[in-house]
């Protein structure tokens, strides 16, 4: 900006940066209809190349009334134009404006006020622009529809995934800014949202949807019904952001009680949600997540006697399901008795160890074969070499008893390396509980001796392995 055009003689650095960044305001304000969606988007670069550097960002982050403006001018953009790149250049927009604030926090004067808070208004904004896409997430009784004029467009899947992850970021970033007070309305409105997004994109498809996925793979209509099977890239983001949203409150107020009800409700609400939808749902979306957030919740939250009871016969419930719903349920499980509170840790373990063990005896009438058979059994051997090494002493005979004859029936099939090699670890690091369990059962050692020579018959190539695994065995045993 020239002195010769503004005629201003004495303009600072700071008066260019000013008079620059209002004449993409002005452009934005403008009530013309005839300005291209183009335009809007080159105003909105503009608008994000000017406050992207920290010096600028320095120049605005203490004028709070004015951060407020500008988020309120991108509200009225998205509010009034629905083209999916415009609304993914104003997102990017506001999360700089939110880098702006971040190193400041929220004046004193916020309370969260209409027109005058900048928390209210970053809300205000991107509650918009996700029920356009999302109209099912509103809490209000409105009919849940699109609008009108946007529901027959259509936009490329990977535009409207873009927008969801830059909602999402906007959101988490909200919640993680330094505020005088605290406010539990704002963590409120994003358990609400993120949630409501969650159910609206773990969803499995219909058998219609996946006839018509061929023909609308690469567009999505406004407004279809169920087509959240498509955003399931998606939901990971959605789970780590509502993990995000706990962590960030967490350290700002972790004893509030209002805030620990926010994250009871946000638990209850995704398995209520999952029991209104429990045939369309998708379960493995919906177990993942919410083991994230028992693990991340405090306990006096998640240690709730709905959320414990309604968890675990999740749970159980998958692990009687087919292989990949077996998979998703034994990882989700390994992580959340590895990772959450000690107390909640016992009571899952107890809870689910029956379904568990289940899906393990069940190796003694069929022994494992497929690639996916063999990954299972991985899991649930990593899972009860945890559970040894954190139960009691004297009962590790009682585990060990359980555990090595289902070993030493699956010995010859394919998992024959994978299950000797475990057997070979228990009796190394429980040596004097597996010699009892031998001494008692002489007829177990037996069998174990039969399967080795059988398989080393079978298995000539891979002999000279099998033969070191086998004398470990032998010597541990003759100690």
């Amino acid at each position: 900006v020239s002195t010769q055009s503004t005629g201003i003689t004495d303009m600072t650095n700071e008066d260019r940066l000013f008079l620059s960044i209002g004449v993409a305001i002005e452009a934005l304000c403008a009530p013309s209809s005839t300005h291209t969606n183009q335009t809007i988007c080159i105003c909105l670069e503009a608008f994000t190349e000017l406050i992207s550097s920290p010096w600028s960002q320095a120049k605005i982050a203490y004028n709070h009334s004015t951060c407020v403006e500008y988020v309120n001018v991108l509200h009225r953009t998205v509010l009034t134009r629905s083209n999916a790149q415009i609304h993914i250049h104003a997102l990017k927009c506001l999360l700089l404006l939110q880098e702006c604030r971040g190193s400041t926090g929220e004046g004193s004067d916020d309370r969260l006020e209409p027109g005058n808070s900048f928390l209210f208004a970053n809300l205000e904004m991107v509650m918009c622009v996700l029920l356009r896409r999302f109209p099912e997430i509103s809490p209000t009784d409105h009919p849940k529809t699109p609008i009108s004029s946007y529901a027959s467009t259509g936009e490329p899947l990977s535009v409207i995934k873009e927008l969801i992850k830059l909602c999402i970021d906007v959101i988490v970033g909200l919640v993680s800014l330094p505020t005088d007070q605290f406010y539990v309305e704002v963590p409120e409105a994003a358990f609400l949202l993120l949630t409501g997004l969650f159910s609206a994109c773990a969803v499995n498809p219909s058998e219609e949807e996946k006839e018509e996925k061929i023909k609308t793979s690469d567009f999505v209509l406004h407004g279809t019904p169920s087509m959240g099977h498509k955003f399931f890239s998606v939901v990971p983001h959605i789970s780590q952001g509502l993990c995000s949203v706990i962590k960030n409150m967490e350290i700002k107020d972790s004893n509030d009680r209002k805030w620990l009800t926010c994250i009871t409700t946000t638990l209850v609400t995704l398995l209520q949600t999952l029991d209104q939808k429990s045939e369309e749902a998708h379960l493995e979306s919906y177990v993942s997540t919410l083991t994230v957030l028992v693990c991340s919740a405090p306990p006096q939250a998640s240690n709730v006697q709905t959320v414990y009871d309604k968890v675990s016969a999740l749970f159980s419930k998958m692990l009687e399901g087919d292989m990949n719903s077996k998979l998703t349920s034994l990882r989700a499980f390994k992580t959340l008795i590895m990772s959450c509170d000690p107390v909640i840790k016992i009571r899952y373990i107890r809870s689910v160890s029956p379904a568990f063990f289940e899906v393990f005896f069940a190796y003694q009438k069929k022994a494992p074969a497929r690639e996916d058979d063999l990954t299972v059994l991985k899991e649930i051997l990593s899972i009860q070499r945890f559970l040894l090494s954190s139960c009691l002493p004297n009962t590790h005979i009682h585990m060990i008893r359980l555990i090595v004859p289902v070993l030493i029936s699956v010995l010859g099939s394919a998992a024959h390396a994978q299950c000797l090699a475990e057997i070979t670890h228990l009796t190394q690091t429980y040596p004097v509980e597996v010699r009892n369990m031998f001494t008692g059962q002489p007829q177990l050692k037996q069998q174990l001796e039969t399967a080795i020579r059988s398989s080393a018959a079978k298995h000539k190539p891979r002999q000279h392995q099998l033969v070191s695994q086998t004398a470990i065995l032998y010597r541990l045993l003759l100690k």
